[in-house]
């Protein structure tokens, strides 16, 4: 994940921790953090956990959860980005499949010519 800077606020991505510094949350407020996604996350529900510090020090914990949807096309995309030399080597086999089945037809072909004559 890749975390987009919030008004007023330092974000910071360090391992799971996102933090946010630098800014003034009034009672009631709310800050909102864009980001994006570096890689594949497979879908399925995430527990979330927000812990704050206040500037005195005091903190506090809350948990929810974030639904994230399943994407096929993005499923088949990593996969095929984590196997790529398998998929490479794969593409490579039945291109010289390919290859001997036409030189075989066609040397099929010239000796059914030749009977012919």
């Amino acid at each position: 994940m890749i975390p987009e800077q919030a008004a007023g606020w330092n974000v910071n991505l360090a391992g799971n921790a996102l933090s946010l510094t630098g800014g003034t949350l009034n009672p009631g407020g709310s800050v909102t953090v864009d980001y994006r996604l570096s890689q594949y996350i497979q879908g399925g529900t995430r527990t979330v956990t927000a812990t704050s510090t206040t500037s005195s020090g005091s903190t506090s914990s809350t948990q929810t959860s974030l639904l994230v949807p399943e994407a096929f096309l993005l499923a088949l995309a990593w996969m095929l980005y984590q196997n790529a030399i398998w998929l490479l080597v794969l593409t490579i086999i039945v291109l010289v499949i390919i290859i001997v089945l036409f030189i075989i037809g066609k040397k099929k072909d010239k000796e059914q010519e030749q009977k012919e004559e």
